[in-house]
């Protein structure tokens, strides 16, 4: 297990391979950073150089694209920004803040706490539908298609991957998968620290970021 120091949520290239696709070694590694800052109720972007070999970070270029009300979650898809405000919103805007926010999916019960985006549809964790906490699938106009029941509650941290969603478990420090079509459930690993995010870096790869603000890598077997 590595650790690096980092608080970003979103990491788009700004040249070369998209994240997603790394490969080490290769230096410099540049990349636009956009990340929902909780603390000072912003969403922002900036650009981030990292060290493979010596896990130095440098971030630099720093803006902010939008005032946000406790954002939380963070996805990308085309120009846009996809993020959840005060747990009941979710709002859209342009990477380059060239335009107002905008909600477009809203009432999640106040308790939302991430998204992902995948073939054009928004998942959204800790939603409350029909007297229930769910997964909310909607369109990116922010229309329901679907709802799946939720491992538990408290998923702090939800990710695309490959086939399915993969979802990080506050209560019981658990990572799950769930199908995207079926919502059929099922847990993947047990990890030792309380966790707020997940990432899928690449086809092995999992961060997950712990209270002290830092990345922990696992191998996703």
């Amino acid at each position: 297990m590595k650790r690096l120091v980092a608080f970003g949520l979103l990491l788009v290239a700004v040249a070369g391979p998209a994240f997603a696709q790394f490969t080490y070694p290769s230096w410099p590694s540049v990349y636009r950073l956009y990340y929902a800052d909780y603390v000072s109720n912003t969403i922002s972007t900036a650009i981030i150089s990292l060290n493979p070999y010596t896990d130095d970070m440098h971030i630099y270029d720093h803006q902010r694209l939008y005032t946000a009300n406790r954002p939380k979650g963070l996805a990308a898809c085309g120009a846009d920004l996809y993020w959840i405000e005060n747990g009941t919103n979710v709002y859209r805007g342009r990477k380059d803040g060239s335009v107002a926010k905008s909600s477009i999916v809203s009432g999640l019960g106040g308790f939302a706490d991430d998204l992902a985006l995948r073939g054009g549809a928004l998942y959204i964790s800790d939603a409350y539908r029909n007297d229930r906490y769910c997964i909310l699938k909607a369109d990116l106009q922010g229309q329901t298609v679907q709802t799946f029941k939720l491992p538990g509650t408290e998923l702090k941290g939800l990710e695309k991957a490959a086939m399915n969603l993969l979802a990080f478990n506050y209560l019981d420090n658990a990572v799950y998968s769930i199908n995207f079509n079926t919502g059929a459930t099922t847990l993947l690993t047990k990890v030792s620290t309380t966790s707020f995010d997940i990432t899928v870096v690449d086809t092995n790869l999992i961060w997950s970021q712990d209270e002290g603000g830092s990345i922990s890598i696992y191998k996703r077997s």
